[in-house]
């Protein structure tokens, strides 16, 4: 019996060790996973080393879209393991743009699109864009504060879609989801107050008094900051959010107090007390424009007629304008006048894919065109001329008859 207990000791002091060694071999291969992301994504140690090529030759910095990037890649990779070796560079790019399109990341225009959907069709590329689907995490507007910590440019893909999608019939509930996004990333206030400051410029033109909301958000960020020094309104935004002295006064005074007092409720109340003025809503007496506008067409064509007669005397004639013929050099072919024509003729409405039909044959940039027109009347008017309303661009009736009315007395 002593025998037979003295064998089991000396067997377990000789594979104990041996025992122990094995497990500890186990564990480091165990150890050689690497957990990447924030999505709790392990690869292994050669997909690890893999990682600084592939961001080398990502096409986008977004850190959000790199990270959904390289693990629909590696997802795929695992699948087809010979095919991605075989083609890594191309198939790495179709991944691109797989994540990026179920992303809904507005720079799908560095890609060639048609060439990439062709490739979606083959095997492999269907099997990309089936685990783009299942892989890749949209930004949704549900996400929490840790999300948008743990995810350092997520912030900026559910921005853009805020932008993409704002109407101005839902601008309060623009105004509440930019507001969720920023408490969401009020932990990284270089954000938080971007996030702000963005809003507050994209809506000047839109909306001032949310715009206006934006900046106090935006100050009230500020104050967090020991360094900051307080930066008044720009000349160019006053005069898109103030219609009078008295409105700048009261607000200049609001901010001043926030930025002293830290005192965001107080802030808020005095701001919602105050009035701002609003636009006038005029009825369009529309008929009244065509009819003044068809004088004006005969009018110019008739003293056309005299002038082309009259061109043989050396006689300096004075140049005859047209109301709206405040047109830049820029712009040979009258296109201006074209555009309020065609208002004219639409009841001074006009839906925003007219507009583009107009502008395609003569090569102008509907965006800047509209505002070109708006900015050249700004100073006359005190107000924007072309607004956009949804899927349409207006003019309003008293603003364009008084354009009219000093152009023909000048």
């Amino acid at each position: 019996m002593g025998y037979i207990i003295f064998f089991i000791v000396l067997i377990l002091i000789i594979f104990i060790p041996v025992l122990n060694l094995y497990t500890a071999e186990r564990g480091s291969k165990k150890k050689k996973v690497y957990q990447i992301f924030t999505q709790d994504f392990e690869v292994t140690e050669e997909e690890y080393k893999e990682l600084p090529r592939l961001r080398e030759n990502m096409l986008v910095a977004n850190k959000y879209c790199q990270e959904q990037i390289i693990i629909l890649y590696i997802t795929v990779q695992r699948e087809f393991p010979e095919e991605m070796n075989s083609f890594s560079g191309s198939l790495f790019t179709l991944c691109e743009y797989a994540a990026i399109r179920e992303l809904d990341y507005d720079v799908l225009d560095l890609f060639d699109s048609e060439d990439c959907e062709e490739q979606l069709t083959t095997k492999i590329g269907q099997t990309i864009d089936e685990k783009a689907r299942t892989v890749v995490r949209k930004i949704t507007g549900t996400e929490d504060k840790r999300f948008y910590t743990r995810n350092a440019d997520a912030w900026e893909i559910r921005y853009n879609h805020l932008q993409e999608s704002f109407t101005p019939k839902h601008v309060q509930q623009y105004y509440e989801d930019v507001c969720r996004l920023g408490e969401n990333n009020a932990q990284r206030v270089p954000v938080e107050r971007k996030i702000y400051l963005e809003s507050y410029r994209f809506l000047a033109k839109k909306d001032r008094g949310y715009a206006l909301r934006f900046y106090l958000h935006y100050l009230k960020v500020k104050c967090l900051s020991d360094t900051f020094k307080h930066q008044e309104i720009g000349v160019k935004y006053r005069k898109l959010l103030f219609k009078t002295p008295e409105e700048e006064k009261q607000f200049d005074a609001i901010c001043k107090k926030l930025l002293r007092y830290k005192n965001w409720e107080k802030a808020i109340e005095q701001f919602d007390e105050m009035q701002l003025t609003q636009r006038k809503k005029i009825k369009l007496n529309v008929q009244a424009i065509k009819s003044a506008a068809e004088k004006q067409s005969k009018v110019a064509g008739v003293l056309g007629n005299l002038l082309s007669e009259e061109e043989e005397l050396p006689i300096s004639t004075p140049k005859i304008e047209k109301p709206s013929a405040k047109a830049t050099p820029e712009l040979p072919a009258n296109h201006k006048d074209a555009l309020f024509q065609l208002f004219i003729s639409n009841s001074l409405k006009l839906n925003k894919e007219e507009v583009n039909i107009f502008a395609r044959p003569r090569g102008i940039f509907v965006g800047q065109f509209i505002e070109s027109i708006n900015e050249e009347y700004y100073e006359e008017l005190d107000d924007v001329l072309i607004e956009e309303d949804d899927d349409y661009y207006v003019i309003n009736e008293a603003y364009f008859q008084q354009i009219n009315e000093n152009g023909n007395e000048g």
